[in-house]
């Protein structure tokens, strides 16, 4: 762990710490009439660990395995409970050869977050082990669902604040407060299962197939949406390379857009969406004639009004694909003004959605921070003065702030002569499950 933070090492072993003695409690106290139900499950959480579901527009994954740990925790005693998760979860690092400390990590908060669910569900079920016999027991179920939730997110989000040195909420809300739903999406088949194995223990094998069909599925629709936000970046970045003046303007665009959401303090959700629609923006050029977009004089009435259909253009073709409906309102008003004067449509200020708002201050920046064949690139000072000029008129005066700290804080911002991807990066989450 040296080349960890001091604060996050010390972190980490305090939480293994705290996990060792729940096994060492589990182990020493074990009924041992349970121990095959323990080894099967062990076994099962092994398996469901190495293959998780990433979520869409993050770092984070959710695993199936949370599930089956859940289903221990219904139908077995609290040192069950902890063995399976503790047994189960160390397995699988080490067959994923993960990182000694993201070994330790996971292995030590997953243990603690399934003891703390354990003991406080064997505290306020009933003694049946029936999940949904009464009220009592969905109510018990309820409360060690946000347990785990609120758990899981605030271990990891500490982890990845010490890590990076950011605040432990800004972490939470950028990376896991959109989330719950996804967790709770778990907890059925959870119960579903615990309340088979009560009939017939081991047909919960038959659940083996549809999970792995649901995880191909979902693993199947997230290639094709990359794949197709892939061809259409590259379609969109040989837009760009019609001019040597333009060569990596989207791309330069999404890095400041991403920079301004993160200081609105977006979710991570939110700001990938506005990521995406800033990659694509300038789609539309591909149907706009030469003259109108390298003219390097005035453009005339009829020029200016074919330029003016790119915004249109470009949200008409995203809004084909059904999986970028969202992106397509975005891309359809970045050139909307605050007080109306913009184009397609002439919004005004909050009608305009903020993912416009954003990109057109992130396309305003590059532009005016570029060299243009009829002028040389502005200093990101002067840039930033005209757009703060604009503020309420052309621009959103809440963004062109947070556009503002962003410069004020000296945050390393895409270099428009470096070829390449664009330099700004995202947080690297440790793990969650």
């Amino acid at each position: 762990m040296q080349k960890l933070p001091i604060p996050l090492q010390t972190y980490i072993i305090a939480l293994f710490l705290i996990s060792l003695v729940f096994v060492g409690w589990g182990i020493l106290t074990f009924p041992t009439h349970y121990l095959l139900e323990c080894i099967f499950f062990i076994f099962l959480v092994f398996l469901a660990d190495l293959v998780p579901i990433k979520l869409e527009g993050s770092n984070a994954a959710i695993m199936v395995s949370a599930s089956l740990r859940l289903t221990s925790v219904l139908l077995f005693p609290v040192q069950v409970a902890i063995l399976v998760a503790a047994g189960g979860t160390l397995a699988a690092e080490i067959i994923l050869k993960r990182p000694i400390p993201k070994l330790v990590f996971n292995f030590a908060q997953l243990v603690i977050i399934y003891a703390a669910q354990a003991i406080l569900y064997s505290y306020l079920s009933d003694s049946t082990r029936q999940p949904l016999r009464d009220l009592q027991n969905v109510l018990a179920i309820s409360t060690i669902t946000i347990c785990y939730y609120l758990l899981n997110t605030t271990l990891v989000s500490a982890a990845i604040g010490m890590a990076n040195q950011v605040p432990l909420i800004d972490v939470w809300r950028e990376n896991f407060r959109s989330i719950f739903s996804s967790h709770l999406a778990l907890i059925p088949i959870g119960v579903a299962i615990a309340m088979l194995w009560q009939v017939t223990p081991f047909s919960i094998l038959l659940f083996a197939a549809p999970l792995l069909i649901a995880r191909e599925s979902f693993k199947s629709l997230n290639e094709v949406r990359q794949n197709t936000l892939t061809a259409l970046s590259t379609l969109a970045d040989v837009v760009d390379s019609r001019d040597s003046s333009t060569y990596q303007h989207s791309q330069r665009v999404a890095d400041y857009s991403r920079t301004i959401a993160r200081q609105l303090r977006l979710s991570r959700q939110e700001t990938e969406l506005i990521v995406r629609s800033a990659r694509l923006h300038d789609l539309g050029k591909v149907g706009i004639q030469d003259a109108s977009l390298y003219k390097n004089g005035p453009l005339t009435p009829e020029e200016q009004k074919d330029f003016q259909r790119h915004a249109a253009l470009g949200a008409d073709i995203i809004a084909r694909i059904k999986v970028f409906q969202a992106e397509s309102g975005i891309i359809l008003h970045h050139h909307e003004w605050m007080n109306g004067k913009g184009y397609p449509d002439g919004i005004r200020q909050d009608d305009i959605p903020l993912g416009s708002r954003i990109i057109s201050v992130a396309d305003a920046f590059d532009a005016m921070t570029s060299d243009r064949p009829y002028r040389k690139a502005m200093a990101q000072e002067t840039a930033y003065s005209i757009l703060a000029k604009m503020k309420g008129t052309q621009f959103d005066p809440q963004v062109v702030e947070a556009m503002g700290e962003v410069l004020k804080e000296r945050i390393v911002l895409p270099d428009p002569t470096a070829p390449g991807e664009g330099v700004l990066k995202t947080i690297d989450i440790v793990h969650v499950k």
